[in-house]
């Protein structure tokens, strides 16, 4: 007896030096910044999309949310991770299991025909002695999966909502183009039958004229252009709603807003409790140390109580007038097994390590995506400024020329490449305005989080 009781409190001893490091432990501090480059004052909404104030977006988000078959199969991961965690902690209460058996014979001897019957009836529990907490770590583990699962959800949701107001936003954009470009397109068109109206009266050359087809014919193809990336956009936003393409039609205004003022960004620290990503990142670590804990406890013996009672009569109303009951305990554990308990044990290890590393790697990713959004938005603020600058310009040097043009100071082909030159600056413009609103979603995208934790 003190043998068994000192190899049970030396495997308690080493079980316990065993002990993997806890997750909330885990160093970023040398990782992520004491704040971040730039930061505002507006307060980022919980749901993150009515920051830009468009009611048409936001329902869509929305609804997105509800019928998109992507969130739909994040909910059908999540419930099967929440069914993991119940079956994982069944293992902390008695299994109990019944059994009943009947049975009718027949026995013929010297003409002579006897029946008889027979019932039984039983019932049978098992509890295995959490020793070494391998069944609790075990649930632990699969509690904290779910709870990872829960926050992939949320997002699965985040990015939805930021896909959609990025192919909204996109799609107004579109749709600006293509406005600006049919505009182009008579312009053009006019200036054609001014150059070949000069033509016929010896003013102008033929190259004029060839010179001047060729730029409506590229606006004419720059429109075809714009019209199909329109039509794959709403195609695009449809299939992100859960919708049929060619059932829906989004018929949004040809505009870009203007931005917002910037929200406030907070600290580098604060994305660790906001994010789900990292927060989900987080509980993967924490199930990774839980099971590490139960493979661990799994190398070590098992102790399970088991009990039964059982009766048999012929006659079913008295099966348990007579009834047998039994109890006893049971002491399991590995002798030999060519290493494969230490095996799983050092695997459960490597793999919390890993996903350590991959915690870390996330952490100084969301900081990225956070200072990227900030540079990015700055920067493009800047060139936007400038695009403005060099359209007021091209449009005082294309009339300049023009009327150079018209007192035959100047050949054709310097107003053509004027013309050029401000119809580049206009679609530039709209793709700098386009790339601003993109540059705040990505904004938005890396600071949202949290706006179901009241649900």
């Amino acid at each position: 007896m003190r043998i068994t009781l000192l190899y049970l409190f030396s495997a308690a001893f080493i079980l316990s030096g065993c002990s993997t490091k806890s997750p909330e432990m885990i160093e970023t501090s040398r990782q992520i910044p004491a704040e971040f480059s730039r930061n505002g004052n507006a307060k980022l909404p919980e749901k993150w999309w009515q920051h830009f104030g468009d009611e048409r977006l936001s329902g869509l988000i929305e609804d997105a949310l509800q019928d998109n078959f992507t969130i739909k199969a994040a909910y059908s991961r999540m419930e099967q991770a929440r069914q993991n965690a119940v079956k994982a902690g069944a293992g902390k209460l008695p299994e109990v299991n019944y059994s009943a058996q009947g049975s009718r014979s027949r026995n013929k001897a010297m003409n002579e025909t006897a029946y008889s019957n027979q019932f039984s009836a039983g019932l049978q529990a098992s509890y295995e002695i959490d020793l070494w907490k391998r069944i609790d770590a075990s649930q632990k583990a699969a509690q904290k999966t779910f709870e990872a699962s829960r926050q992939d959800l949320t997002a699965a949701k985040i990015s939805l909502s930021a896909d959609i107001a990025e192919v909204w936003y996109n799609l107004k954009a579109g749709l600006l183009e293509k406005q600006i470009i049919e505009k182009q397109v008579q312009t053009n068109l006019k200036s054609l039958e001014t150059v070949r109206m000069q033509y016929r009266q010896g003013m102008a050359n033929a190259s004029d004229v060839h010179s001047q087809e060729r730029l409506l014919e590229a606006a004419k193809g720059r429109l075809i252009n714009a019209g199909k990336n329109v039509n794959l956009l709403e195609n695009q936003l449809a299939v992100l709603l859960g919708r049929e393409p060619k059932e829906f039609s989004a018929d949004p205004e040809a505009e870009i807003p203007k931005l917002p003022a910037l929200p406030e960004a907070g600290v580098p620290a604060t994305l660790l409790q906001r994010r789900p990503d990292l927060i989900s990142s987080l509980n993967s670590v924490r199930s990774a140390d839980y099971s590490a804990a139960a493979a661990i406890a799994q190398q070590y013996p098992s102790l399970t109580l088991t009990g039964s009672l059982s009766g048999a009569d012929s006659d079913i109303e008295d099966v348990f007038d007579n009834w047998l009951g039994s109890i006893a305990a049971g002491l399991t554990g590995p002798l030999f097994d060519a290493g494969k308990r230490e095996a799983e044990a050092n695997r459960a290890r490597a793999v919390l390590q890993e996903r350590i590393s991959s915690y870390r790697q996330n952490v100084i990713t969301a900081v990225k995506d956070v200072e990227d959004a900030l540079e990015t938005e700055q920067r493009e603020n800047e060139y936007f400024r400038s695009l403005q600058k060099q359209l007021e310009m091209a449009e005082k040097n294309t009339k300049s020329v023009k009327q150079q043009y018209i007192n035959g100071q100047q050949g054709y082909i310097y107003l053509l490449n004027a013309i050029e030159n401000q119809q580049e600056l206009e679609i530039s413009l709209v793709n700098s305005r386009l790339n601003l609103v993109k540059a705040r979603i990505a904004l938005c995208r890396a600071l949202a989080g949290g706006w179901e934790k009241s649900s």
